[in-house]
């Protein structure tokens, strides 16, 4: 610990007791954690630490996010981003399977009820069913930084090289002179 006379008080690292509300390691980092799940928010995470039986102020988390704990914080909003993504993720591509599924008994059931039940509903059912899943699937693949689209880029000048190699443009390369 170093002692610093402008505060009149010890400073202390992640490992020490603070000397000033004397919170431990995992005190402070329980209120970094709740800190990042409030999106920042000194109040609102306090007002929920407090609920927690952890009294610390507003003032406190604000000090220990910007001044003392920057690193941390960061790490910490990055694991909870990493662990709430990576749920969320597993979760659509649940509901895509089951909507898959229950896509399938409604096709069933149409083919099989066609005449009892109005086929309209049913099928309307089935295609919701299917749109649920495709937007699952999705947001799944977007969490997990998988691609959702691939797109080819190509220049003006490859394009027109494909084009005359394949004989669909009959124009022969010209010179061309910049133009000023």
């Amino acid at each position: 610990m170093a002692y610093t006379s402008d505060s009149n008080r010890y400073t202390a690292s992640m490992t020490e007791i603070e000397t000033a509300g004397t919170f431990t390691e995992p005190e402070i980092a329980e209120a970094l954690r709740t800190l990042a799940l409030y999106g920042g928010s000194y109040s609102r995470a306090s007002t929920a630490l407090q609920a927690q039986g952890l009294p610390i102020p507003a003032s406190r988390l604000k000090s220990w996010r910007e001044d003392r704990y920057p690193v941390e914080y960061e790490d910490t909003v990055y694991r909870l981003r990493e662990s709430i993504g990576s749920q969320v993720s597993d979760g659509a591509m649940e509901v895509a399977a089951n909507a898959q599924a229950l896509s399938a008994k409604m096709i069933d059931r149409l083919q099989t009820e066609l005449h009892d039940v109005p086929a309209k509903e049913l099928a309307k059912a089935a295609l919701n069913m299917a749109q649920t899943s495709r937007t699952n699937i999705e947001v799944a693949r977007l969490l997990r930084n998988e691609p959702t689209s691939i797109q080819e880029v190509r220049s003006v000048d490859e394009t027109l090289d494909v084009l005359r190699d394949l004989d669909v443009l009959d124009v022969p390369e010209a010179d061309v002179e910049e133009v000023q």
